[in-house]
């Protein structure tokens, strides 16, 4: 009946003769690529890019004990044991990857982007930048190192390339930008300064390559933002200038070095009265800091030249320095501006922060800080907060976490350096304590120590 109509019409239009219809399928036709460009680079040339730069990521194979739980990507559903990547940096064997793609590890076996299968071992792993250094333990004569670029001078919009491991199922690469960049406070390690883009990275990419469009390592896929465990446009990258300088020297002296400065720093909201921003709010007698001229109360303007407005950016930017670093840090005392000189000391065995906080067996911290996990905190409330008692006169007194410290024999105290240098004072003797615990105010006599 179709056919019959066709015909029909095609006697409408004069045509006398049924068309031919050849047999089998259509003959293929040459696609013609049209022009255009991302990021100033033809898209014609992103074939050539991606063949290119996969021949230097690797995927890893990690073996665990078997009580051991793996986590592919930090926060974010599990992986049978031992799915990674990693990518290839020197033509002798070095490969870089993530401390939780090989935390753990008794075995690893790299797998090559041609299948060649290689094993390796684990030359330094640093758990607060989340960096790994791995050697190849014979490794081929045709590897191919990936080019460094320089992750420092990044823009929010560049386009890259994600190239890794995904759930196993092999090598992939997907395409982005970048979204944000010196990302922080996202609980995925010690020290982060993340890239964050919206190439699709997944459990399995964790320890892989974010390159730019010259193909060259500007992060290594770190972790995810996702409900669900996958890709939902929210990735992390530690930038290559970071990765570098742990990799260096871990290379140079088989582990990581931290600088210390020796301050205690709180984050401060802006008010009518002054301005917000880093606060220091102890000075470590004898540390770099002390040497330097810090003093309780200043206000970070600048390191090294880069503004400051970020605790867990200062505190990156001190702790993956490495001790003898010389700073130059600008603060403002009281209105005026003062340049301070020196050079970091190495990080305490104990952390040097820790011994800074605490006092007593308890942890206080400024009211700025305090509110970000306690909204309902009424506004105009000035003092500390408790946020760790532990055994000492603070637990004996009856003081739990959460404890807004109003006064301290009167005063109001909203430096917890203030207050710790007032109990030193104090050793031996009675200390009166204004409590607020809900809507609830109390007096609270403890003997300091």
């Amino acid at each position: 009946m179709v056919q019959a109509t066709w015909w029909v019409w095609w006697v409408a239009c004069g045509v006398t003769e049924r068309p031919s219809v050849a047999p089998g399928l259509p003959v293929p036709v040459e696609r013609t690529a049209v022009p255009f460009d991302l990021g100033g680079v033809p898209a014609s040339s992103l074939p050539d890019l991606a063949e290119r730069v996969t021949r230097s990521v690797v995927s890893i194979n990690v073996k665990r004990p078997s009580t051991a739980s793996y986590d592919a990507i930090p926060q974010h559903g599990r992986l049978p044991d031992g799915v990674g990547s990693g990518v290839v940096v020197r033509a002798d064997g070095i490969v870089l990857s993530n401390h939780h793609v090989v935390n753990g590890a008794t075995s690893l076996e790299l797998v090559l982007s041609d299948g060649r299968r290689a094993p390796a071992t684990v030359v330094g792993s640093d758990e607060n930048t989340d960096v790994a250094v791995l050697r190849i333990t014979d490794p081929p004569p045709d590897l191919s190192p990936i080019d460094f670029g320089v992750s420092e001078k990044l823009r929010v919009g560049e386009v890259v390339l994600a190239i890794g491991n995904p759930f196993g199922v092999g090598q992939t690469v997907t395409l982005g930008i970048v979204s944000a960049l010196g990302r922080s406070g996202l609980g995925l390690a010690e020290y982060e300064d993340f890239i964050q883009t919206d190439a699709a990275i997944n459990p399995g990419n964790s320890g892989g390559a974010l390159v730019d469009l010259s193909g060259r390592l500007i992060g290594i896929n770190s972790a995810i933002r996702s409900e669900g465990g996958g890709s939902e446009g929210i990735g992390f990258a530690i930038p290559v200038d970071r990765v570098r300088r742990v990799a260096e020297t871990i290379l140079e002296k088989g582990k990581v070095e931290r600088g210390f400065l020796g301050v205690s720093l709180e984050a401060r909201e802006p008010t009518s009265e002054r301005p917000g921003g880093v606060v220091v709010s102890q000075v470590l007698p004898g540390s770099a800091a002390a040497d330097a001229g810090f003093e309780e109360g200043d206000l970070v303007v600048s390191l090294d030249g880069r503004a400051v407005d970020d605790v867990q950016r200062f505190r990156y930017e001190v702790g993956t320095s490495g001790p003898g670093h010389p700073f130059e840090i600008v603060v403002d005392r009281s209105g005026a501006s003062k340049v301070l000189r020196g050079t970091y000391a190495s990080l305490p065995e104990n952390g040097g922060v820790a011994a800074l906080d605490s006092v007593s067996g308890a942890r206080l911290v400024g009211l700025d800080e305090f509110r970000h996990a306690h909204p309902e905190l009424p506004t105009g409330v000035e003092g500390l907060a408790f946020v760790e008692v532990g055994p000492g006169p603070f637990a004996d007194a009856g003081i739990e976490v959460g404890d807004v410290l109003l006064t301290v024999d009167g005063a109001v105290m909203t430096l917890p350096g203030s207050f710790t240098q007032y109990w030193r004072r104090a050793a031996g003797g009675m200390v009166v304590l204004q409590l607020l615990r809900g809507a609830d105010l109390r007096l609270v006599t403890v003997t300091a120590q």
